[in-house]
């Protein structure tokens, strides 16, 4: 058995005391905010200054009874309008010569206006800086059918019926054939962004 001496007790004691005394130590909760994740910057896309008006300046030439020449003027109407003049005075030249199946259309090019490259369907295009206008080749399909489709996909505008036809139309003399002109404004359909076919309904 071990002895230990008298003056070793207190001093355990105090020890174990002290110890006892001993504040423990704190637990503490932090709250850490966690960092954004990264997210995906979208490149930048302009935003439109203002909505676009497009105007639709046309022509419609009967070539036989279901055939018809289609003079087509398209765009914005800032680029439009400022060439109606011209449009208007190519209509005017128009003359009827010989076989209408075979092309016997002839107009006298505005000045100004220059001839553009040959494309399909096409008798002719005339391009004045970004403004640019053609005629067809002689193409099947209705007057109403047309129209509707001139309203629809290029100007963004409602179809009209039969009977409503005459009164978005307005005729017009080529030597002794009557013509139908057109004239339509709106916002825009899919053609205003080269969505659409050409415009005109049928086939040649």
């Amino acid at each position: 058995m071990i002895v230990y001496p008298r003056w070793i007790l207190p001093v355990v004691l105090s020890a174990v005391l002290v110890s006892g005394c001993k504040p423990k130590d704190e637990v503490r909760n932090y709250n850490v905010e966690k960092e954004p994740e990264p997210t995906e910057v979208a490149p930048s896309v302009a935003a439109p200054a203002g909505a676009r008006e497009y105007r639709f300046l046309g022509a419609i030439i009967p070539a036989g009874e279901t055939y018809y020449w289609f003079v087509r003027f398209f765009g914005p109407a800032d680029q439009v309008s400022p060439n109606e003049a011209e449009f208007n005075k190519f209509l005017a030249s128009l003359h009827i010569q010989g076989d209408k199946a075979k092309g016997g259309l002839t107009w006298t090019v505005p000045e100004g206006w220059k001839i553009g490259p040959q494309k399909q369907f096409r008798m002719m295009t005339l391009q004045k800086g970004a403004a640019e206008f053609y005629v067809s080749d002689p193409i099947s399909g209705s007057i109403l059918d047309n129209v509707n489709r001139w309203r629809k996909d290029f100007t963004g505008i409602a179809e009209v019926t039969a009977e409503e036809l005459p009164a978005v139309t307005t005729e017009f003399l080529v030597d002794t054939t009557k013509a139908y002109k057109i004239d339509f404004r709106g916002p825009g359909g899919s053609s205003a962004t080269g969505g659409a076919r050409g415009p005109f309904q049928g086939k040649k």
